[in-house]
Protein backbone atom coordinates (compact mmCIF):
# COMPACT_ATOMS: atom_id res chain seq x y z
CA UNK A 1 0.00 0.00 0.00
CA UNK A 2 1.24 3.47 -0.84
CA UNK A 3 2.64 5.51 2.02
CA UNK A 4 3.56 9.16 2.65
CA UNK A 5 0.92 10.45 0.23
CA UNK A 6 0.05 14.14 0.15
CA UNK A 7 -2.71 15.11 2.54
CA UNK A 8 -5.05 15.81 -0.35
CA UNK A 9 -5.16 12.11 -1.23
CA UNK A 10 -6.68 9.08 0.48
CA UNK A 11 -6.06 5.42 -0.28
CA UNK A 12 -8.16 2.32 0.04
CA UNK A 13 -7.77 -1.30 -1.01
CA UNK A 14 -9.55 -2.32 -4.18
CA UNK A 15 -11.10 -5.75 -4.66
CA UNK A 16 -8.04 -7.13 -6.45
CA UNK A 17 -5.70 -5.99 -3.73
CA UNK A 18 -4.46 -2.92 -5.62
CA UNK A 19 -4.43 0.69 -4.54
CA UNK A 20 -7.12 3.24 -5.29
CA UNK A 21 -6.38 6.94 -4.94
CA UNK A 22 -8.96 9.69 -4.87
CA UNK A 23 -8.38 13.40 -4.99
CA UNK A 24 -10.05 15.37 -2.20
CA UNK A 25 -11.15 18.96 -2.71
CA UNK A 26 -9.29 21.29 -0.32
CA UNK A 27 -11.56 22.87 2.27
CA UNK A 28 -9.61 26.13 2.48
CA UNK A 29 -8.29 28.53 -0.16
CA UNK A 30 -5.92 31.45 0.28
CA UNK A 31 -6.73 34.33 -2.07
CA UNK A 32 -4.55 37.39 -1.56
CA UNK A 33 -4.74 38.17 2.12
CA UNK A 34 -8.05 36.40 2.60
CA UNK A 35 -8.99 32.79 3.14
CA UNK A 36 -12.12 30.86 2.30
CA UNK A 37 -13.49 27.85 4.12
CA UNK A 38 -15.52 26.32 1.31
CA UNK A 39 -15.20 25.72 -2.45
CA UNK A 40 -15.71 28.81 -4.56
CA UNK A 41 -17.89 26.97 -7.06
CA UNK A 42 -20.28 24.11 -6.34
CA UNK A 43 -20.77 21.11 -8.60
CA UNK A 44 -24.31 22.22 -9.43
CA UNK A 45 -22.99 25.58 -10.67
CA UNK A 46 -20.33 23.86 -12.79
CA UNK A 47 -23.03 21.75 -14.41
CA UNK A 48 -25.14 24.85 -14.98
CA UNK A 49 -22.20 26.65 -16.59
CA UNK A 50 -21.50 23.72 -18.89
CA UNK A 51 -25.18 23.60 -19.84
CA UNK A 52 -25.05 27.31 -20.74
CA UNK A 53 -21.89 26.83 -22.81
CA UNK A 54 -23.65 23.99 -24.63
CA UNK A 55 -26.55 26.30 -25.50
CA UNK A 56 -24.10 28.90 -26.82
CA UNK A 57 -22.31 26.28 -28.93
CA UNK A 58 -25.66 25.22 -30.41
CA UNK A 59 -26.48 28.89 -31.02
CA UNK A 60 -23.26 29.34 -32.99
CA UNK A 61 -23.98 26.29 -35.13
CA UNK A 62 -27.45 27.62 -35.86
CA UNK A 63 -26.14 31.05 -36.89
CA UNK A 64 -23.40 29.60 -39.09
CA UNK A 65 -25.97 27.46 -40.92
CA UNK A 66 -28.72 30.10 -41.28
CA UNK A 67 -30.54 29.85 -44.57
CA UNK A 68 -32.77 32.89 -44.16
CA UNK A 69 -32.08 36.03 -46.16
CA UNK A 70 -30.51 38.79 -44.04
CA UNK A 71 -29.13 41.96 -45.60
CA UNK A 72 -25.31 42.02 -45.66
CA UNK A 73 -25.02 38.78 -43.66
CA UNK A 74 -21.54 37.31 -44.41
CA UNK A 75 -21.46 33.94 -46.13
CA UNK A 76 -18.22 32.81 -44.46
CA UNK A 77 -19.00 31.05 -41.16
CA UNK A 78 -16.31 32.82 -39.09
CA UNK A 79 -17.23 36.26 -40.38
CA UNK A 80 -20.92 35.46 -39.96
CA UNK A 81 -20.42 34.59 -36.30
CA UNK A 82 -18.41 37.77 -35.75
CA UNK A 83 -21.24 39.73 -37.39
CA UNK A 84 -23.80 38.06 -35.15
CA UNK A 85 -21.77 38.75 -32.00
CA UNK A 86 -21.54 42.40 -33.06
CA UNK A 87 -25.33 42.54 -33.34
CA UNK A 88 -25.65 40.82 -29.95
CA UNK A 89 -23.40 43.44 -28.33
CA UNK A 90 -25.61 46.19 -29.77
CA UNK A 91 -28.72 44.44 -28.41
CA UNK A 92 -27.09 43.96 -25.01
CA UNK A 93 -26.25 47.68 -24.88
CA UNK A 94 -29.85 48.64 -25.69
CA UNK A 95 -31.21 46.20 -23.09
CA UNK A 96 -28.75 47.25 -20.38
CA UNK A 97 -29.56 50.94 -20.82
CA UNK A 98 -33.30 50.22 -20.69
CA UNK A 99 -33.26 48.45 -17.33
CA UNK A 100 -34.52 50.06 -14.15
CA UNK A 101 -33.71 48.89 -10.66
CA UNK A 102 -37.40 48.13 -10.06
CA UNK A 103 -37.30 45.61 -12.94
CA UNK A 104 -35.07 43.37 -10.80
CA UNK A 105 -38.07 42.72 -8.54
CA UNK A 106 -39.99 41.03 -11.36
CA UNK A 107 -40.05 37.26 -11.82
CA UNK A 108 -36.72 36.01 -13.28
CA UNK A 109 -38.57 34.22 -16.07
CA UNK A 110 -39.94 37.59 -17.23
CA UNK A 111 -36.74 39.68 -17.22
CA UNK A 112 -34.60 36.91 -18.74
CA UNK A 113 -33.16 38.36 -21.99
CA UNK A 114 -32.73 36.43 -25.27
CA UNK A 115 -29.88 33.94 -25.47
CA UNK A 116 -27.65 36.17 -27.63
CA UNK A 117 -27.87 38.98 -25.05
CA UNK A 118 -27.28 36.51 -22.25
CA UNK A 119 -24.14 35.38 -24.10
CA UNK A 120 -22.74 38.92 -24.16
CA UNK A 121 -23.56 39.45 -20.49
CA UNK A 122 -21.82 36.18 -19.64
CA UNK A 123 -18.72 37.16 -21.63
CA UNK A 124 -18.69 40.57 -19.95
CA UNK A 125 -18.62 39.01 -16.49
CA UNK A 126 -15.76 36.71 -17.47
CA UNK A 127 -13.52 39.76 -17.08
CA UNK A 128 -14.43 40.52 -13.45
CA UNK A 129 -12.08 43.46 -13.04
CA UNK A 130 -13.43 45.45 -15.97
CA UNK A 131 -17.00 44.39 -15.21
CA UNK A 132 -16.71 45.50 -11.56
CA UNK A 133 -15.10 48.79 -12.58
CA UNK A 134 -17.77 49.55 -15.16
CA UNK A 135 -20.49 48.79 -12.62
CA UNK A 136 -18.96 51.46 -10.39
CA UNK A 137 -18.31 54.02 -13.16
CA UNK A 138 -21.29 53.64 -15.49
CA UNK A 139 -24.83 54.10 -14.11
CA UNK A 140 -26.42 51.60 -16.52
CA UNK A 141 -23.94 48.91 -15.51
CA UNK A 142 -24.58 49.74 -11.86
CA UNK A 143 -28.25 48.93 -12.42
CA UNK A 144 -27.24 45.70 -14.15
CA UNK A 145 -25.64 44.49 -10.93
CA UNK A 146 -29.12 44.15 -9.43
CA UNK A 147 -29.86 41.44 -11.99
CA UNK A 148 -26.84 39.26 -11.16
CA UNK A 149 -28.97 36.92 -8.96
CA UNK A 150 -30.75 36.00 -12.21
CA UNK A 151 -27.50 34.65 -13.63
CA UNK A 152 -26.79 32.78 -10.40
CA UNK A 153 -30.22 31.14 -10.62
CA UNK A 154 -29.50 30.08 -14.21
CA UNK A 155 -26.22 28.43 -13.21
CA UNK A 156 -27.92 26.69 -10.28
CA UNK A 157 -30.69 25.38 -12.51
CA UNK A 158 -33.34 27.39 -10.67
CA UNK A 159 -34.20 29.34 -13.82
CA UNK A 160 -34.42 27.41 -17.08
CA UNK A 161 -33.70 29.03 -20.44
CA UNK A 162 -36.77 27.96 -22.43
CA UNK A 163 -36.74 26.86 -26.05
CA UNK A 164 -39.84 29.00 -26.56
CA UNK A 165 -40.09 32.23 -24.54
CA UNK A 166 -43.27 33.06 -22.68
CA UNK A 167 -45.56 35.88 -23.76
CA UNK A 168 -44.63 37.85 -20.63
CA UNK A 169 -40.91 37.45 -21.35
CA UNK A 170 -41.28 38.62 -24.95
CA UNK A 171 -43.54 41.54 -24.00
CA UNK A 172 -41.10 42.77 -21.35
CA UNK A 173 -38.20 42.66 -23.81
CA UNK A 174 -40.09 44.43 -26.61
CA UNK A 175 -41.41 47.17 -24.30
CA UNK A 176 -37.92 47.80 -22.98
CA UNK A 177 -35.89 47.61 -26.18
CA UNK A 178 -38.30 48.07 -29.12
CA UNK A 179 -36.45 45.11 -30.65
CA UNK A 180 -37.79 41.70 -31.73
CA UNK A 181 -37.08 39.06 -29.09
CA UNK A 182 -35.89 36.50 -31.62
CA UNK A 183 -32.32 37.26 -32.67
CA UNK A 184 -32.91 36.15 -36.26
CA UNK A 185 -35.93 38.43 -36.60
CA UNK A 186 -33.84 41.20 -35.05
CA UNK A 187 -30.98 40.63 -37.50
CA UNK A 188 -33.38 41.06 -40.41
CA UNK A 189 -34.57 44.45 -39.11
CA UNK A 190 -31.69 45.82 -37.04
CA UNK A 191 -29.36 47.26 -39.69
CA UNK A 192 -28.66 50.78 -38.37
CA UNK A 193 -27.56 52.53 -35.21
CA UNK A 194 -27.12 56.16 -34.22
CA UNK A 195 -23.73 57.63 -33.36
CA UNK A 196 -22.82 61.16 -32.30
CA UNK A 197 -20.44 63.17 -34.44
CA UNK A 198 -17.17 63.27 -32.47
CA UNK A 199 -16.82 67.00 -33.21
CA UNK A 200 -20.31 68.56 -32.95
CA UNK A 201 -22.28 65.61 -31.39
CA UNK A 202 -24.89 65.77 -34.16
CA UNK A 203 -26.77 62.41 -34.25
CA UNK A 204 -25.85 60.39 -37.34
CA UNK A 205 -27.62 57.23 -38.49
CA UNK A 206 -25.07 54.71 -39.81
CA UNK A 207 -25.46 51.25 -41.29
CA UNK A 208 -24.09 48.32 -39.33
CA UNK A 209 -23.02 46.52 -42.50
CA UNK A 210 -22.47 47.72 -46.08
CA UNK A 211 -21.39 46.07 -49.32
CA UNK A 212 -18.13 48.05 -49.38
CA UNK A 213 -17.18 47.18 -45.79
CA UNK A 214 -17.70 50.64 -44.26
CA UNK A 215 -20.48 49.67 -41.83
CA UNK A 216 -20.23 50.28 -38.09
CA UNK A 217 -19.51 46.59 -37.41
CA UNK A 218 -16.87 46.40 -40.15
CA UNK A 219 -13.14 47.15 -40.13
CA UNK A 220 -13.33 49.98 -42.67
CA UNK A 221 -16.09 51.88 -40.90
CA UNK A 222 -16.43 55.50 -41.94
CA UNK A 223 -19.20 58.11 -41.86
CA UNK A 224 -19.72 61.81 -42.58
CA UNK A 225 -21.47 64.53 -40.58
CA UNK A 226 -23.44 65.97 -43.48
CA UNK A 227 -26.19 67.66 -41.43
CA UNK A 228 -23.89 69.10 -38.77
CA UNK A 229 -20.32 70.40 -38.82
CA UNK A 230 -19.43 68.70 -42.09
CA UNK A 231 -16.74 66.48 -40.56
CA UNK A 232 -15.65 63.81 -43.02
CA UNK A 233 -14.09 60.42 -42.40
CA UNK A 234 -15.59 59.69 -38.98
CA UNK A 235 -13.82 56.50 -37.92
CA UNK A 236 -13.72 54.25 -34.85
CA UNK A 237 -10.45 55.95 -33.86
CA UNK A 238 -12.10 59.36 -33.91
CA UNK A 239 -15.05 58.07 -31.90
CA UNK A 240 -12.63 56.51 -29.40
CA UNK A 241 -10.71 59.79 -29.22
CA UNK A 242 -13.87 61.68 -28.30
CA UNK A 243 -14.85 59.07 -25.71
CA UNK A 244 -11.41 59.15 -24.07
CA UNK A 245 -11.27 62.95 -23.90
CA UNK A 246 -14.83 63.08 -22.63
CA UNK A 247 -13.90 60.70 -19.80
CA UNK A 248 -10.85 62.82 -19.16
CA UNK A 249 -12.94 66.00 -18.97
CA UNK A 250 -14.99 64.42 -16.17
CA UNK A 251 -11.85 63.62 -14.15
CA UNK A 252 -12.02 64.23 -11.20
CA UNK A 253 -14.39 63.19 -9.67
CA UNK A 254 -14.76 60.46 -12.29
CA UNK A 255 -12.17 57.80 -13.03
CA UNK A 256 -10.64 56.91 -16.34
CA UNK A 257 -11.38 53.37 -17.53
CA UNK A 258 -8.64 51.02 -16.38
CA UNK A 259 -7.45 53.24 -13.54
CA UNK A 260 -10.14 52.57 -10.96
CA UNK A 261 -8.53 49.40 -9.64
CA UNK A 262 -4.84 48.74 -9.26
CA UNK A 263 -2.86 46.00 -7.52
CA UNK A 264 -2.05 48.22 -4.55
CA UNK A 265 -5.44 49.75 -3.89
CA UNK A 266 -9.04 48.89 -4.85
CA UNK A 267 -9.69 52.47 -5.95
CA UNK A 268 -7.10 55.10 -6.73
CA UNK A 269 -7.70 58.39 -8.54
CA UNK A 270 -4.02 59.29 -8.75
CA UNK A 271 -3.53 57.85 -12.25
CA UNK A 272 -6.64 59.63 -13.56
CA UNK A 273 -5.63 62.95 -12.01
CA UNK A 274 -2.04 62.72 -13.29
CA UNK A 275 -3.20 61.90 -16.80
CA UNK A 276 -5.58 64.84 -16.86
CA UNK A 277 -2.91 67.26 -15.61
CA UNK A 278 -0.51 66.16 -18.34
CA UNK A 279 -3.06 66.42 -21.14
CA UNK A 280 -4.51 69.71 -19.86
CA UNK A 281 -1.08 71.33 -19.85
CA UNK A 282 -0.75 70.58 -23.57
CA UNK A 283 -4.22 71.53 -24.75
CA UNK A 284 -5.01 74.60 -22.64
CA UNK A 285 -3.64 77.02 -25.26
CA UNK A 286 -6.15 75.56 -27.75
CA UNK A 287 -9.29 76.34 -25.75
CA UNK A 288 -10.82 78.28 -22.89
CA UNK A 289 -12.14 75.37 -20.82
CA UNK A 290 -10.61 76.84 -17.64
CA UNK A 291 -13.05 79.76 -17.94
CA UNK A 292 -15.91 77.43 -17.00
CA UNK A 293 -16.70 75.60 -13.74
CA UNK A 294 -15.17 72.12 -13.73
CA UNK A 295 -17.68 69.45 -14.58
CA UNK A 296 -20.14 71.82 -16.21
CA UNK A 297 -21.40 71.05 -19.74
CA UNK A 298 -19.59 74.17 -21.01
CA UNK A 299 -16.31 73.04 -19.42
CA UNK A 300 -16.58 69.52 -20.83
CA UNK A 301 -17.44 70.72 -24.34
CA UNK A 302 -14.63 73.31 -24.35
CA UNK A 303 -12.17 70.71 -23.04
CA UNK A 304 -13.08 68.26 -25.81
CA UNK A 305 -12.81 70.89 -28.54
CA UNK A 306 -9.41 72.00 -27.20
CA UNK A 307 -8.16 68.41 -27.32
CA UNK A 308 -9.46 68.02 -30.88
CA UNK A 309 -7.69 71.23 -31.93
CA UNK A 310 -4.47 70.04 -30.30
CA UNK A 311 -4.35 66.46 -31.59
CA UNK A 312 -6.74 66.48 -34.59
CA UNK A 313 -8.32 63.24 -33.36
CA UNK A 314 -4.93 61.50 -33.19
CA UNK A 315 -4.79 59.15 -30.20
CA UNK A 316 -1.05 58.68 -30.74
CA UNK A 317 -0.41 62.42 -30.40
CA UNK A 318 -2.62 62.64 -27.34
CA UNK A 319 -0.93 59.73 -25.62
CA UNK A 320 2.45 61.39 -26.19
CA UNK A 321 1.20 64.16 -23.94
CA UNK A 322 0.89 61.60 -21.17
CA UNK A 323 4.07 61.02 -19.18
CA UNK A 324 5.67 57.56 -19.38
CA UNK A 325 4.83 57.11 -15.70
CA UNK A 326 1.14 56.92 -16.53
CA UNK A 327 -0.46 53.50 -16.05
CA UNK A 328 -2.66 53.86 -19.13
Amino acid sequence: MATNLPSTFTTSDSQDGGTNTRRQIPSEYTIGHGQTTRPLVKLREIKGHLALLHLLAVLRLRIESLEVSVLHMPSDSERRWAWFVGLAVERFDIWCRSLHIDDSRLQPEIVLPPLDVLMVWHSYMLNPRWYAEDCLRIPACGVLQNFEPLFEQILKGQVVIPDTPSTEQVDFWVIKTSQPFDYVDSAQLFNQRTIACPHCTMPIAVYLMTDNGTGYLQQKFTANCIQGCGLLDITKERLAFRKFVQDLAHTPPAYLPGTFFNPASPADRNASKATKRQVSANIEVYGSFRDHPKGSPEYINAYILAAISYANFSMSKLTKAIAPSSTL
